[in-house]
């Protein structure tokens, strides 16, 4: 294996140990737009990422998690399209 080989091999490995990003506790619901309350709503009901509990106690959220957990409330553009053309046949 060669020298640039390995230096390429080493920073693959690097990146694969990175921490993931987190958001404290009062963030995720900034990152979102919704208040405090029903950010605390949506998580005990189910329909928000559950936090990562850290040693002392502190709900943690992952960047990705809240990412994906939006990026899935976004309609398909298909559907969208669809439905925005029910709609105006409807009128």
């Amino acid at each position: 294996m060669g020298k640039d080989s390995t230096q390429q091999a080493q920073q693959q490995a690097g990146d694969k140990l990175r921490p993931l990003p987190v958001l404290g506790t009062r963030e995720p619901w900034l990152m979102v737009g919704c208040s405090r309350t029903t950010w605390h709503r949506l998580v005990s009901a189910g329909h928000a990422p559950q936090p990562i509990r850290l040693p002392h106690g502190s709900p943690f959220w992952r960047v990705r998690d809240i990412e994906d957990w939006l990026a899935s409330l976004r309609p398909d553009q298909g559907r969208w399209r669809a439905l925005a053309r029910r709609k105006a046949d409807a009128s």
